[in-house]
């Protein structure tokens, strides 16, 4: 899988970026919140959707957040 498409920037005000770190560092919550929270985190971040796959070990069309080829 080749992963082709860079997301469109993600503004976060400070409430929202509280959130998403309260949730990336939660033990009590499901895994997949978690790496949610993670991914929206970086991406806003401006990492690449590669680069944030590769930081998670998932891909990037795990994560949705691009279009791959097979």
């Amino acid at each position: 899988m080749f992963c082709m498409k860079v997301a469109e920037p993600i503004l976060l005000s400070h409430e929202e970026r509280t959130k998403l770190d309260a949730w990336a560092s939660a033990r009590s919550i499901s895994f997949r919140i978690v790496q949610r929270a993670k991914i929206i985190r970086m991406a806003a971040n401006g990492v690449l959707n590669q680069d944030i796959a590769q930081k998670l070990s998932t891909s990037c069309c795990e994560s949705k957040s691009c279009e791959c080829e097979k």
